[in-house]
């Protein structure tokens, strides 16, 4: 079970996967909008893969995890709740 601390600081992680894998991806577009094909390919296969895979463990351990003063009341919750947590700012 986590703590409500704990839980809040792999969620603030979790969006900061979610956003530097957003910004790979701009930066890649740049480069290839800009001529610089070779470093598009680098920003864009495997660096917001790997910020994707980062968060996709944090998510799966959060849900695996819970709290004890709050548990899921169906599989999935936890994921909904993050998404609109994350999805605020």
């Amino acid at each position: 079970m986590l703590k409500e601390k704990v839980e809040k600081a792999l969620i603030d992680q979790i969006q900061l996967e979610e956003q530097s894998s957003r910004i790979y991806m701009a930066m890649a577009s740049w480069c290839e909008v800009s001529g610089f094909s070779g470093c598009s390919q680098f920003f864009v296969f495997p660096l917001p893969i790997r910020e994707r895979m980062h968060m996709t463990r944090l998510i799966k351990y959060v849900n695996d995890k819970g709290r004890a003063d709050r548990p899921w009341k169906y599989p999935g919750q936890f994921t909904k709740t993050c998404w609109m947590y994350l999805n605020k700012s």
